[in-house]
């Protein structure tokens, strides 16, 4: 049966006061062998997990994209305009801002030199929209007006463009630039090479489509730990590729698997159809070092279960190459 989540906006101001900003990526924690191996997810009070805990830390957050050629990650104010006049203080670190999905909504958190911000969200095409804005401790009176004048920004349409690594967003007349942040806490862009607590507590399943999410991928140490955290393993190659469908909000390809043995769990009868798992916040390529389910190769792949369709674990890890005669790398 599933627990009754509490409304957004309960959680606004509590996760205020629990960081300034939310960080880019933590690691959500799923439910062991046959589950999804990777998610980008941070709980205020959660712990590394080892195979087999659970958590039950509310609410979980995972970082989300202000668009989809858009890095995940936490943005920092370069320049702004009001009434076509230039804001200087918006480059001095006036405006930072932040998007994350808790609970499956999206959530804005924005800090300007007074106090942070926050509230629900939603985008529709590039139009981002925040409702319910809710507003830390201030920590100044003399910034008082640029604190105001960003408060007046998010509560109208906001129209989102991002070029040449700048994210634009434009209220009204007015104008915000940001540059993703590097270099300080939170700020690692997801990849399929990150480290990762092992995954092994529960948590509802993971979502198809819906808001783009950037994940960090766990990264497993040796193929037994491969074999270890997968539903399924098994020896085979992709004969066709049959379509396409979508997680975390990014396309997948799916194929046509023809199974040659069955090494851990049952995938049913027949061929297998598995979609490889795409790295995620790449832009406009599902897979920029190419898709690891090449047609006709013999491998060995990994593969996990979600709502509903099969998905090999990791974008990285979850193929590995298996040519005749040779040795399986881990012990069944």
């Amino acid at each position: 049966m599933q627990r009754r989540q509490p409304r957004l906006w309960q959680y606004a101001v509590p996760l205020l006061f629990v960081g300034v900003l939310l960080t880019s990526c933590g690691d959500m924690k799923t439910g062991g062998p046959g589950t999804a191996v990777p998610v980008s997810v941070e709980s205020p009070t959660s712990t590394s997990a080892v195979p087999g805990s659970t958590t039950t830390s509310q609410p979980q957050e995972s970082c989300a994209a202000f668009l989809p050629s858009a890095p995940c990650t936490k943005y920092t104010g370069i320049s702004g305009t009001a009434n076509n006049q230039d804001l200087p203080w918006v480059a001095s670190g006036g405006v930072n801002a932040q998007l994350a999905t808790v609970n499956g909504e999206l959530l804005l958190s924005v800090t300007t030199r007074c106090a942070p911000m926050s509230g629900p969200a939603t985008i529709t095409g590039t139009t981002l929209t925040v409702r319910n804005i809710a507003i830390g401790a201030s920590g100044c009176t003399d910034n008082a007006g640029e604190q105001q004048w960003v408060q007046e920004f998010l509560k109208r349409p906001i129209e989102q463009t991002f070029s040449d690594g700048t994210l634009t967003w434009k209220s009204g007349t007015d104008t915000l630039n940001f540059s993703k942040v590097t270099g300080g806490p939170g700020t690692a862009e997801p990849t399929a090479n990150s480290t990762s607590s092992i995954p092994g507590s529960t948590s509802s399943h993971i979502p198809s489509g819906g808001p783009f999410a950037c994940v960090e991928w766990v990264l497993f140490d040796t193929p037994q730990e491969q074999y270890d955290n997968a539903g399924v393993v098994l020896i085979g190659k992709s004969v066709s590729r049959v379509g396409e469908t979508s997680i975390y909000g990014h396309k997948a390809t799916t194929h046509l698997v023809e199974i040659e043995q069955v090494l851990k769990g049952d995938p049913g009868g027949g061929n297998l159809r598995i979609s490889s798992m795409p790295p995620t916040c790449t832009g406009d390529e599902s897979y920029p070092d190419g898709d690891p389910l090449h047609p006709n190769q013999r491998v060995i792949i990994f593969a996990a279960k979600q709502g509903g369709e099969w998905f090999t674990t990791t974008p990285a890890q979850g193929v590995l190459p298996f040519p005749q005669n040779s040795e399986l790398p881990f012990h069944q």
